[in-house]
């Protein structure tokens, strides 16, 4: 029945698209003006059991468009079949494919505009009604989203959840670029599988957004599926460093360069820059490591030669301020930087983190940097990503700086001491205040919280007792009361960290 209603109204176009349809908005690419005609223009946006079937022609003629959709705003109670004609005297459709139904409001079906358009016909299957509200062409757009207006793109296949109508598995065609990146948000709490070339879970929290970079998916099709319905699941070009789950990066093989640039998807402003080994690292941010938090060096630039034979850290963090105070009294003092360091100052402006004033001064922007290096054991670089992200986040959440500086600030005296000594040992400048309070989180977030005392039990406090012979029994005598602490304090830590951000205490990635 559909091709006979089509075929006529092509070979009686004259009759059959005569009028503008009313109540349908269009736009085309840029905004244009676009017409939609039909033979009934006054009912033609209404399909029911009386007219199943209705067929449009558009104005003018869309052309193939490799980055556009042709764009169909519909609300329905039951599927229906789309054919589209690339000209209006064409009998046969170039395309035919079902639109699932979606009753709860206007569903923007994105179909790619891969040949011209002119014509199309929209059939109900089944007894019910459909809206057609508005016909655009818009930019590509390959998944599902309900955060503004419903849209999903036909080249997927979705499974619909019976009570809410909205999906909860979705079938994706193989990634065509490796520059997309694949964003999930649910809309309760739940888990995600994604199934590619590795099956990968995640557990989200309502409205909390995962990354996963398109080199974690393979070349083939792939399906994502949810114990609860989607917010979002669709594929992004990452328009500059990918956005990505901590956990995703670090499955990612190398790509061969001297580093690899991420955005955090928890904390989308923090860069995290995943090095080749330690020494392009050092290259990097070396110097900056000294300034910021080596007793001795701290405020200062540290010369090349001073800096030979000295270790750095094996993983880094910094925020907006130091990395300001830094560049700024390199580029006023004259002081010569390296090649690398200079690198790092045009990632740091290019993505907001400094701003270069029109004078050539510097002021901070926002975010923060966080390193890793591909020389680091798989274990240690699953720790260092937490032990770095947990300072990301203590840089920019008020709240969580506020909650540590007070466990800092109520901590019973041997405790602190511990802590101190424990600093001290790694070289951190225990006069700085705020490195200690930001260092204490860190150690205790590492891990999970649950595994906070047994790691101060099990890896520092026989380190320490080592390093300072003569502090062996008192370390001895404090350590059930340390213990207790860091488990305690870690829970709570852990907790502002899950009702904030959707992370927990040594999982500040989401996907296993």
């Amino acid at each position: 029945m559909l091709t006979a209603v089509c075929a006529a109204c092509v070979v009686f176009a004259a009759s059959c698209f005569a009028q503008t349809v009313a109540g349908v908005e269009t736009r085309g690419p840029d905004g244009q003006q676009l017409v939609l005609l039909a033979e009934d223009a006054q009912y033609a946006a209404v399909l029911d059991d009386e007219h199943s079937v209705r067929s449009y022609r558009v104005k003018p003629l869309l052309d193939a468009q490799p980055h556009y959709d042709l764009v169909l705003s519909l609300q329905s109670t039951q599927p229906l079949s789309l054919s589209l004609f690339s000209k209006a005297g064409d009998k046969e459709a170039f395309l035919r494919i079902q639109l699932p139904a979606y009753a709860n409001a206007a569903l923007a079906h994105h179909i790619p505009l891969s040949m011209p358009v002119e014509a199309f016909s929209l059939e109900l299957l089944g007894s019910g009604t459909a809206r057609l509200s508005s016909v655009e062409v818009l930019p590509r757009f390959l998944g599902w989203s309900s955060t503004t207006t419903a849209r999903l793109s036909s080249s997927l296949s979705a499974r619909m959840d019976a009570q809410s109508g909205q999906p909860v598995q979705l079938d994706f065609p193989p990634p065509q670029d490796r520059a997309l990146y694949l964003s999930i948000a649910l809309a309760k709490t739940g888990t995600v599988r994604i199934h590619a070339e590795k099956t990968w879970t995640a557990s989200l929290k309502a409205g909390s957004y995962l990354a996963v970079p398109a080199a974690l998916l393979g070349t083939k099709a792939f399906s994502v599926q949810s114990d609860s319905v989607f917010l979002d699941c669709a594929l992004f070009p990452a328009g500059g460093p990918m956005p990505a789950d901590l956990y995703s990066l670090l499955a990612i093989g190398a790509q061969g360069k001297p580093y690899d640039l991420y955005r955090w998807d928890v904390l989308p402003h923090t860069l995290v820059l995943d090095f080749a080994d330690y020494a392009v690292q050092d290259q990097f941010l070396k110097r900056l490591a000294f300034f910021a938090e080596k007793p001795g060096f701290r405020g200062r630039l540290a010369t090349d030669a001073e800096l030979a034979g000295l270790h750095a850290w094996n993983a880094h963090d910094y925020p907006v301020w130091t990395l300001c105070s830094f560049y700024k009294l390199a580029l006023e003092s004259g002081f010569n930087l390296n090649p690398q360091e200079l690198e790092l100052l045009d990632l740091l402006v290019r993505y907001g983190i400094l701003v270069k004033n029109t004078s050539g001064s510097l002021s901070e922007g926002t975010g923060a940097i966080i390193s890793i290096a591909r020389e680091s054991t798989p274990s240690l670089r699953f720790l260092f990503a937490n032990h770095e992200a947990s300072h990301a986040l203590f840089f920019q959440d008020d709240a969580y700086r506020q909650l540590c500086q007070k466990l800092w600030d109520d901590m019973p005296k041997t405790v602190r001491q511990f802590w101190l000594l424990h600093l001290a040992w790694r070289k951190y400048d225990i006069e700085d205040d705020y490195l200690c309070v930001n260092e204490l989180q860190a150690y205790l977030v590492q891990q999970a919280a649950s595994d906070a005392g047994a790691y101060l039990q099990r890896s520092v406090f026989p380190r320490l007792i080592q390093a300072y012979p003569d502090t062996a029994q008192w370390l001895s005598s404090v350590q059930d009361e340390v213990i207790a602490h860091a488990n305690t304090s870690a829970a709570m830590l852990s907790s502002h960290l899950y009702e904030n951000w959707g992370i927990k205490a040594g999982y500040f990635g989401r996907l296993r």
